[in-house]
């Protein structure tokens, strides 16, 4: 089996602890499946963008985990929700075409619903690959939002009721 991990944020150099869980996470799980495969997209502050690799996708392997990125400078993008999703969803689109031509994915484990798990939603109707998704910070979700994820999923489990 391959897994696909999309991770909605990553460490950056003023917060080099964002994204450690998603590492780690991969490393546990490479222990039952064939391969993981984690997509890395990080829309970042303009004064962190290194112009030899912005808008490059970047592969390389961490701990026999093979990681995707791209970096991309957020432009304002981040305060208007819907151009980053879409953003966020080409993004996303071009790392998959990059990533099906070596793997043929089975299982999508996206993090937190955005961005990553509205677009590994949006996504799954035109592939078909099953997505497991899982939410972070709960509040974040409007209710309207939240009934069209869960409409679109095909269980939802809970470890609480709110």
């Amino acid at each position: 089996m391959n897994v696909l991990i999309l991770t909605s944020w990553s460490s950056r150099r003023d917060r080099p602890y964002l994204g450690v869980y998603f590492i780690e996470q991969a490393k546990a799980i490479s222990k039952y499946v064939m391969n993981i495969v984690l997509i890395d997209i990080r829309i970042i502050p303009i004064n962190e963008i290194n112009c030899k690799t912005v808008g490059r996708i970047v592969q390389r392997k961490e701990n026999g985990i093979v990681i995707y990125s791209i970096d991309f400078p957020s432009i304002g993008f981040g305060r208007i929700p819907f151009l980053y999703q879409n953003l966020y969803n080409i993004l996303f689109y071009f790392l998959y075409l990059k990533v099906k031509k070596i793997y043929k994915i089975d299982l999508v484990h996206a993090h937190s619903f955005y961005p990553a798990g509205a677009a590994a939603v949006f996504w799954s109707r035109y592939t078909g690959i099953p997505i497991i998704y899982t939410e972070h910070a709960s509040s974040v979700l409007s209710r309207s939002i939240s009934e069209k994820l869960t409409d679109r999923l095909k269980q939802v489990h809970a470890i609480s009721k709110s």
